[in-house]
């Protein structure tokens, strides 16, 4: 599993990485605390590569749903 939270949205500006069954109890201690615009979640390992095209492409890949505001 991936979780990766960008402070900008269209999945651009700084981001933070979460990979596997990684436990984060508060984003405070990454300065990273109300910085989240736009997130993806998927079931699978991404690659920092994929993450590099998903900001340079601003829209997530194909069969990742996605919410906006």
């Amino acid at each position: 599993m991936t979780l990766v939270l960008f402070r900008d949205i269209n999945y651009q500006g700084p981001y933070r990485v979460f990979r596997g069954s990684q436990s984060v109890a508060d984003l405070r201690t990454l300065g990273f605390n109300n910085q989240t615009s736009s997130l993806i979640l998927v079931g699978r390992r991404l690659s920092d590569q994929e993450i590099r095209r998903i900001q340079a492409s601003r829209s997530a890949p194909g069969g990742i749903v996605t919410i906006r505001q």
